[in-house]
């Protein structure tokens, strides 16, 4: 049961993430939000001040997506009891195949593009998590 659990929550996310691909997260949507976020503090910003940080927080969102995706396929990986090494290698693998994915998706989409360099910031994500499995199990296991 908590396979099927862990499953559903992966499918969810990455289901999540292809939405975020379509119109609803494109620079003309997100633009907006932003500078709501933006100005509820107190700063003075210049355009391009302000173009800089909309796409550093484009790109986080990217890392933040595929952090949590790598963290709910190693939570499933568990599941199976395969080696700490063999999980890491599946979550990055299949991190790296759905985000390729996505970017072709992006090329169908009126609003988006898709970019090679978005991939990096997606395997930049899932290689987050995996590390931070990597050294979480790494501690665990020399108690």
């Amino acid at each position: 049961m908590k396979k099927i659990i862990k499953l559903v929550l992966v499918l969810i996310w990455m289901a999540f993430i292809f939405m975020m691909s379509t119109n609803i997260g494109s620079n003309e949507n997100t633009i907006g939000l932003f500078e709501k976020i933006l100005y509820m503090f107190p700063l003075k910003i210049d355009d391009n001040l302000f173009q800089l940080l909309h796409f550093i927080f484009r790109k986080g969102a990217h890392i933040f997506e595929y952090f949590i995706l790598g963290i709910l396929l190693i939570s499933l990986l568990k599941e199976y009891r395969l080696k700490r090494n063999k999980i890491i290698l599946i979550t990055i693998e299949i991190a790296f195949i759905f985000a390729c994915f996505d970017e072709v998706h992006q090329c169908f989409v009126l609003s988006r593009s898709g970019n090679v360099f978005d991939i990096g910031y997606d395997f930049v994500g899932a290689f987050f998590s995996s590390f931070l499995y990597y050294i979480l199990y790494k501690k665990k296991s020399s108690f």
